[in-house]
């Protein structure tokens, strides 16, 4: 039984690690300029997309198997996965708020220079971290913010004959980054950092036009 036990965990513990992995590249794909190079937002979100549904399909594939599209994922595999997600989050956090706030300042057509992109950055910095850290202390609740996160997929999930709800592969592809990222408040969080940085592209604006 020990024996039987011990390679039961080893199996669990790789099925974790290939999901931190997953994430670790999902994280680190949103968090570079790839698709923003051409100072073309749509572009950015197009390929957003993209990888997103690549990333959930193979994880989905890691826990519920190949050909499992229609079955229920159980809540306890829900809670490794999310946990996974939460914390490649932390890991990338403040390189995709940097990436993301130099590509938005390039596709606004604000003609700032590369310079004066990083000298605004550079001086808001400070502020930016500190939002950041708030976000991670949040991101950290893993607990609540996972029991939130079924909660919302549930209320979404596929109808089951008895009238209950399943969260099923399609449910679980479409609806989960989006469900993750309402928890921990990623749109209020960037309507944040976005209150941080203008006052100082404005500054700078007026400085050039002086």
């Amino acid at each position: 039984m020990g024996c039987s036990c011990s390679a039961s965990s080893a199996v669990n513990l790789s099925i974790e690690r290939q999901c931190s992995m997953m994430f670790l590249r999902l994280t680190t794909q949103l968090a570079t300029d790839e698709f923003g190079r051409a100072r073309d937002m749509k572009k950015f979100i197009f390929g957003r997309k993209i990888i997103v549904q690549s990333v959930l399909i193979d994880v989905w594939i890691l826990y519920m198997g190949e050909n499992n599209q229609a079955s229920e994922m159980p809540k306890n595999v829900f809670k490794e996965i999310f946990g996974c997600y939460v914390s490649a989050v932390v890991k990338y956090l403040s390189q995709w708020v940097r990436n993301m706030l130099v590509l938005s300042m390039k596709s606004l057509n604000l003609n700032l220079s590369e310079n004066d992109i990083w000298d605004i950055f550079n001086d808001c910095k400070r502020y930016i971290d500190f939002e950041i850290e708030l976000k991670m202390t949040q991101l950290r609740d893993i607990e609540n913010l996972s029991d939130c996160v079924w909660k919302s997929l549930e209320e979404r999930g596929a109808l089951n004959p008895d009238g209950t709800t399943r969260v099923d592969y399609t449910v679980f592809r479409l609806l989960f980054i989006k469900c993750a990222e309402d928890s921990w408040g990623k749109k209020k969080f960037w309507k944040n950092i976005c209150k941080i940085v203008w006052p100082y592209i404005s500054m700078r604006l007026m400085r050039d036009q002086t």
